[in-house]
C-alpha cells in the first residue's frame, strides 16, 4: 500500500510538470506571436468549424486534469459541484446556439470556459515542484523574451512581477543579486507606457494598489514615504510623456471631451433610430483571419486607431472605409495633436465614444428582451444599431457579421445574465479577499500576483483580454496559480500558529478552499 501510494505521487506530479510545462509554452507562443499563434488551427473534415491552438491545450489539461483526479481518490466537495454545474451550464447554451446559430456559439462559450484554466492553474501549478532549477528557466524564459522586445506587450507588467517573485524564492544570494542585475538592465520599460491606453489605465490602478499597500505596511517617517510618492510620481511623469505622451493619457479621463462627442453622434442615432433597419450579410465568421482587408493603420478617420496598440486583434484592424465621412474636430486639429506613439487626440476620444455606444446598445436591447435571466443565445451576433447608422468600422461589421463590445465583464453578463454576474462576483470578492490576506502577512510575492491580477481585471472593462486565448487564457493561468499559494499559505500558517491563530482558523473556513478542493 505504501509503495502504490509512492507511485501514485509520483504520477501525479509528473503529471503536474507535463502539464505546467505545456500552458507554459503555449503561453510563450501567445506571449511572442499574440494572434498570429492563437489563430493556428486545425480544420477536420467533419466539423464545419476550426480547432485552434488554445482549445487543443484545453482538451489536452483536461485529460491530465481527470487522470490525475482518479489517482488522487477525493470526494466531492461543494466547490467541485459548483464548478461542474457551471460548466454544464456553458456546454449546454454552447450546444444550444451551435445547432440554432453556427460556430460562432463556441467563441462566445470560450468566453465562459477560459475561466477553466484557474482550475488547471490551482491543480498543477504548485509552490513544490518549481525547484530552484525550474525557477531559473523560468526566469531565463522571460529575460530572453525581454531581450528580444518584439512580442506581443500587454503582459509586460506581469512578466516582471512573476520574475521579481522567482528571484524573491532564490535561497543563494549570489544567485539572487546577479538575476536582480540581469533583470533591471533588460526590462522593456517604454512597454509600460508605449501600450493601448486602456491597459495604461490598468498600469495607472496598479500603481495606485501599491501605493496603498506601501503607505500601509511600510513604517517609515511621512517625510521618507512622501519622497518616495513623489519619486515614483516624477518616473511615471517621464514615462508617460517621454513614450505615450499626455495627450494619450489625458484621453482617458477627458470626461467632458467624451460627453461632447458623445452627445453628438448619439444625436444623428436618434434622429434615424426608429426608421433603420439592420441589413443582411453573408455568413457570420467565428474569427477574423483578415484576408480581405487591408491592414493599415488610420489616425484621422478610425474611431478604433487604438486596434494597432491591441496586439494585432485580428477583428478590430482597418481598412480606408471605415468611415464614409471625417469628424470635423479630428479633420481640423488631429494631425498637430498627435501623442509619441503617433496616435491621434480626437481619434483616442472616439475610440472610447465607439465602446459607450456599443455598450448602451447592448444595455438597451438586454432590456427590451425582458432581461433574460441566462442571457442572449451563444452565437447569436452582437450588432450595434449606434455603430451601423454612424457607419464605423463598417468593412469589419459588414464582413463578421458582428461587433466586439470590448468589454469582457459586460460581455459575460450579456451572454449568461445572472450566472455570469455571479462568476464576476465570485471571482472579484475572492481576489480583494486574497489581497487582504497577502497584506496582513506582509507576503510580497502575493501582492505582487493579486496586483497583477487586478491590472488585467481593469483592463477587460476596456479590451477583449477575456476572450482573447492569448490574453485570457494566462490570465486565469495565473488567478489559478495565485488562489492555489494562497491556500498553502493559509494553511501553513495555521500549521505553524496552531490553535492560536484563531482568525486565519475563521478565513479558511470562511472560504472552504483547503486540499480538497482540486486534489
Amino acid at each position: 500500500m505504501i509503495m502504490n501510494t509512492v507511485y501514485k505521487n509520483k504520477i501525479i506530479q509528473a503529471i503536474d510538470m507535463i502539464a505546467a510545462f505545456s500552458i507554459g509554452l503555449i503561453t510563450v507562443g501567445y506571449v511572442m506571436y499574440a494572434a498570429r499563434f492563437a489563430e493556428r488551427h486545425i480544420q477536420f473534415p467533419f466539423l464545419d468549424f476550426p480547432v485552434f491552438i488554445g482549445e487543443f491545450l484545453l482538451i489536452f489539461c483536461a485529460m491530465l486534469f481527470a487522470i490525475r483526479v482518479c489517482l488522487s481518490d477525493y470526494k466531492f466537495n461543494k466547490w467541485q459541484i459548483i464548478l461542474s454545474l457551471y460548466f454544464i451550464f456553458v456546454l449546454s447554451k454552447a450546444a444550444f446556439g451551435y445547432a440554432k446559430w453556427g460556430a460562432l456559439a463556441f467563441r462566445h462559450a470560450a468566453l465562459m470556459y477560459y475561466p477553466v484554466f484557474a482550475v488547471f492553474g490551482y491543480a498543477f501549478l504548485r509552490k513544490k515542484n518549481f525547484t530552484d532549477p525550474v525557477k531559473l528557466f523560468v526566469l531565463s524564459v522571460i529575460v530572453g523574451i525581454f531581450v528580444i522586445r518584439d512580442f506581443y506587450f500587454y503582459p509586460t507588467v506581469i512578466m516582471l512581477n512573476i520574475a521579481i517573485i522567482l528571484i524573491l524564492s532564490f535561497k543563494n544570494s549570489t544567485l539572487k543579486y546577479l538575476s536582480a542585475v540581469v533583470l533591471v538592465l533588460t526590462t522593456p520599460y517604454r512597454y509600460f507606457f508605449h501600450t493601448a491606453r486602456m491597459m495604461i489605465l490598468g498600469h495607472i490602478i496598479y500603481v495606485l494598489y501599491l501605493f496603498a499597500v506601501g503607505l500601509y505596511l511600510l513604517r517609515w517617517p511621512r517625510r521618507y514615504k512622501l519622497m518616495g510618492i513623489c519619486l515614483t510620481l516624477v518616473i511615471l511623469a517621464v514615462g508617460v510623456e517621454w513614450y505615450a505622451g499626455f495627450e494619450r493619457v489625458h484621453s482617458i479621463f477627458a470626461i467632458d471631451r467624451h460627453v461632447a462627442i458623445f452627445k453628438k453622434y448619439d444625436d444623428r442615432v436618434q434622429s434615424q433610430k426608429d426608421t433603420f433597419e439592420f441589413k443582411e450579410f453573408g455568413p457570420v465568421q467565428i474569427y477574423n483571419p483578415n484576408k480581405t482587408i487591408e491592414e493599415r493603420s488610420i489616425q484621422l478617420k478610425s474611431p478604433l486607431q487604438e486596434g494597432q496598440a491591441e496586439g494585432n486583434e485580428a477583428h478590430i484592424r482597418m481598412s480606408e472605409d471605415m468611415f464614409q465621412e471625417e469628424t470635423p474636430t479630428t479633420a481640423k486639429i488631429g494631425i498637430e495633436r498627435k501623442s509619441k506613439d503617433g496616435n491621434n487626440y480626437e481619434s483616442d476620444l472616439n475610440n472610447s465614444v465607439f465602446r459607450l455606444l456599443v455598450w448602451r446598445d447592448m444595455f438597451e436591447e438586454y432590456a427590451t428582451a425582458g432581461w433574460p435571466v441566462i442571457g442572449f443565445d451563444y452565437g447569436k451576433p452582437l450588432r450595434s444599431i449606434s455603430i451601423e447608422i454612424l457607419n464605423w468600422c463598417r468593412s469589419e461589421w459588414s464582413r463578421d457579421g458582428w461587433v466586439a463590445p470590448h468589454n469582457s465583464f459586460l460581455h459575460i453578463m450579456y451572454r449568461s445574465g445572472i450566472v455570469g454576474c455571479l462568476l464576476i462576483f465570485g471571482i472579484c470578492i475572492f481576489l480583494v479577499r486574497m489581497a487582504i490576506f497577502f497584506i496582513r502577512r506582509r507576503d510580497f510575492r502575493g501582492i505582487l500576483l493579486c496586483g497583477s491580477i487586478i491590472m488585467c481585471f481593469v483592463a477587460a472593462n476596456f479590451l477583449i483580454v477575456l476572450e482573447a486565448p492569448y490574453s485570457a487564457i494566462p490570465i486565469w493561468t495565473l488567478y489559478g496559480a495565485t488562489v492555489r499559494y494562497y491556500v498553502e499559505e493559509v494553511r501553513n500558517t495555521i500549521v505553524v500558529n496552531g490553535a492560536g491563530e484563531e482568525p486565519l482558523q475563521m478565513h479558511q473556513r470562511r472560504h472552504s478552499l483547503d486540499e480538497r478542493c482540486v486534489t
